[in-house]
Order: C-alpha cells, then structure tokens, then sequence
C-alpha cells in the first residue's frame, strides 16, 4: 500500500508531483502506528545511545521525512 501514498515511500526524494493532501493524514497515522509498535518492542535492561536513543531517532526521523513535504506544499 505504501506505492499508493508517495509519503510512504523509501526515496531520496519526496515525490512532490504526486503528493495530494489526502495522503497526509493516513501516512502520519501508519508511521505513528508503526512508531509505537516499535517503541514498545524496545525495553533495554540499560537504556544508552545505541540501545534506545538512536532507535528513537530514527522514528523520528521517519516521521519528519513523510511530513517535511507536506510542510512545504502550502
């Protein structure tokens, strides 16, 4: 399903042609849901920089690369 939100896409770059603001919402919501599944699979004994804050960051980093595009289509 990701090929049909060009939000949800792995490239290097947004796909901005194809980006409707319709795809928003329902991308922001799969990367939250999938965001949170994987924050509760992560339960480090001793949480450090390679054990929780740099998979925190790449869920973050996740999220802003779906919506920086939409933060530039106004």
């Amino acid at each position: 399903m990701a090929a049909a939100n060009p939000l949800l896409e792995d490239r290097p770059l947004p796909a901005f042609d194809r980006i409707r603001p319709g795809h928003a919402l329902p991308a922001v919501e799969a990367i939250l849901k999938d965001n949170r599944e994987r924050i509760a699979a992560l339960a480090p004994d001793r949480p450090d920089e390679d054990s929780l804050l740099r998979p925190l960051e790449a869920l973050e980093a996740r999220l802003d690369e779906a919506f920086s595009p939409v933060r530039h289509l106004r």
